[in-house]
């Protein structure tokens, strides 16, 4: 690997998976008291298959941890997630916030990796992380 070349080792963000549970559980008391309320019997099985159907995919389109990034002179980054290692296209819509990075990896909302100073190793490296993928910033 040239001298030049950085890679960084991300695994779930624990903050993330919180904000993610505390989103799901305000979403399932809704969904509880919408179909408590619900004034016919179909409106309470679609809206209760919509929940269902909303939590089946979001487990199934979560990304598979840990997650290599990586960047080469500069000019591409390569992901490597089990399989080899593959260009990563980073599409309009990724994030760049003090405390967060969303990348954005195609045009579909589930297909993005939200990623939080405790994904990395350190703060440090979350630091290098962001300077290295938005340089212009």
């Amino acid at each position: 690997m040239p001298a030049n070349a950085r890679e960084w080792r991300v695994t779930p963000s624990l903050y993330q998976r919180r904000l993610d549970w505390l989103a799901q559980s305000l979403l399932f008391i809704f969904i509880v008291l919408a179909v408590w309320f619900a004034p016919t019997w179909w409106q309470s099985v679609s809206v209760a298959a919509l929940f269902g159907l909303m939590v089946v995919i979001r487990h199934l389109t979560q990304a598979s941890f840990p997650i290599w990034i990586g960047e080469q002179d500069g000019q591409w980054w390569w992901q490597e997630q089990d399989a080899p290692r593959q260009p990563l296209n980073i599409c309009a819509g990724s994030i760049k916030r003090p405390e967060l990075v969303v990348i954005q990896r195609s045009i579909w909302p589930w297909q993005r990796w939200m990623l939080r100073a405790d994904s990395f190793l350190n703060e440090q490296e979350f630091q290098r992380f962001r300077a290295a993928l938005y340089p212009q910033l």
